[in-house]
C-alpha cells in the first residue's frame, strides 16, 4: 500500500498477484498480503455492454506533464477518426491528468469524437466509473500499456494496443514527483513496458481497433482476480492493516518527540 514511501517495508503491503508479492519481499517488504486488484470490489451494478461501441484510451500524460511534440497527438486522433466509420458510437475517455495539462482534447474535438474525463486519484468513485465504463464498450484501443488493458480484458472488452504513440523518455517522466523520487524505479519500468508490450503476454493485442481480441481470463489473472477475497474477509484484513499503521504512526511520532526532547535538553 505505501511502495516507495519511507520506510515502507516496515507496513503491510497488499499485493495484486503472486508475483508481485514476491517481487515486494525481495525489495524487503516483510508483510506482504494478496488481495486482487482495488477494481475487483468495486460495485459491478446492472450495465448493458453496447454492441458495435469503440472506447478509445490513449496514454495519458503525469502531473506537470509536458511534451514538446504535440504532433503525436493529432497523428493518434485522425487514425481513430479513420476508423470511426465501422463503429456505432467512438468515444475518448481522458485521464485527468491530460485534462489539467491540456492534452487530447483539441485532437479529438477535430473530428468530433466526445471527450469524458477518465479516473482521478482524487475521485472517490472512480474505480467504479472505470469498472462501469469497461463493462459498456464491445472494443477498447489505446496506444500503450497500463492498467488500463488489464480492466479492460478482464472486464471482457475486445482490446487493441495500436498507433501513434510519444516516446516514454526520462526526460519527460522525470517532470512527475513521483518519479523523481524514484529514478531507479523508472528506469526499470521503462525497459519492462517495451518488453511488456512486444515480447510479453501482451503482444497478440497488438493490433488495429477493428481486429481487437478479446481475453477475460487474461484479465482476470492480470488484475489478480483469483486473490479477490470476500467482503469479510476485505474488512478484517483492513482492519488489522489499520492497526498496524496507527501504531507505526503512534512509534514513530514517539520516536520524534524523544529526539525534540533530547535536543532542548542537552546543555548548551
Amino acid at each position: 500500500m505505501c511502495y516507495g514511501a519511507p520506510e515502507w517495508n516496515q507496513l503491510p503491503v497488499i499485493a495484486w498477484r503472486d508475483d508481485h508479492a514476491q517481487r515486494f519481499s525481495r525489495d524487503g517488504a516483510r508483510d506482504v498480503r494478496l488481495a486482487g486488484a482495488p477494481i475487483l470490489y468495486a460495485d459491478d451494478g446492472p450495465v448493458q455492454r453496447v454492441p458495435g461501441s469503440l472506447l478509445v484510451m490513449p496514454m495519458h500524460s503525469h502531473t506537470e506533464g509536458r511534451l514538446e511534440d504535440r504532433s503525436f497527438f493529432q497523428d493518434y486522433a485522425d487514425d481513430i477518426a479513420r476508423h470511426a466509420g465501422t463503429y456505432s458510437s467512438v468515444i475518448a475517455c481522458i485521464h485527468s491528468n491530460c485534462v489539467s495539462n491540456g492534452l487530447w482534447i483539441p485532437e479529438f474535438s477535430v473530428h468530433s469524437i466526445p471527450v469524458i474525463r477518465g479516473a482521478s486519484w482524487a475521485d472517490v468513485k472512480a474505480l467504479v466509473r472505470m469498472r462501469r465504463i469497461f463493462s459498456s464498450f464491445e472494443s477498447m484501443t489505446t496506444n500503450g500499456w497500463g492498467s488500463h488493458v488489464a480492466y479492460a480484458l478482464a472486464f471482457g472488452c475486445r482490446v487493441s494496443i495500436h498507433g501513434a504513440s510519444p516516446e516514454l523518455n526520462r526526460h519527460t517522466l522525470l517532470q512527475d514527483e513521483g518519479w523523481r523520487r524514484s529514478p531507479k524505479d523508472l528506469d526499470e519500468v521503462l525497459q519492462s513496458a517495451a518488453e511488456q508490450r512486444y515480447l510479453g503476454s501482451l503482444a497478440d493485442h497488438c493490433r488495429p481497433p477493428d481486429d481487437a481480441r478479446a481475453d477475460v481470463e487474461k484479465g482476470r489473472f492480470l488484475i489478480g482476480a483469483d486473490h479477490q477475497l470476500s467482503r469479510a474477509e476485505m474488512k478484517a484484513m483492513l482492519a488489522d492493516v489499520t492497526r498496524l499503521r496507527f501504531q507505526r504512526v503512534v512509534w514513530d511520532t514517539k520516536r520524534l518527540g524523544n529526539r525534540v526532547l533530547r535536543r532542548l535538553l542537552r546543555p548548551r
